[in-house]
């Protein structure tokens, strides 16, 4: 999912992973291997593990609601804004 709090990540629609499968993927890079981890493993391997971690990119749960039709460089550039 598109980081909406500052992190520059491709939007939803130039994500590899939302185009091919993990094995399309491993041959595209050239790997031996390819593996995800899960949202747990993920945590588990960072310190206090499911605290204070914002995990909205991965599991598309924003702690702070966003509105997910304004472009990501809206406000860096003069594409303008919509009301919702």
């Amino acid at each position: 999912h598109p980081c909406y709090y500052g992190m520059d990540f491709p939007s939803h629609d130039e994500l590899i992973a939302n185009k091919m499968e993990i094995e399309d993927i491993r041959q595209y890079l050239g790997v031996d291997s390819l593996e995800y981890l899960s949202l747990d493993e993920m945590l588990a391997a960072v310190p206090d593990g499911n605290r204070g971690y914002c995990t909205a990119c991965f599991d598309g749960n924003y702690p702070i609601p966003v509105h997910e039709k304004v472009q990501k460089l809206a406000v860096e550039s003069d594409i303008p804004i919509q009301e919702f």
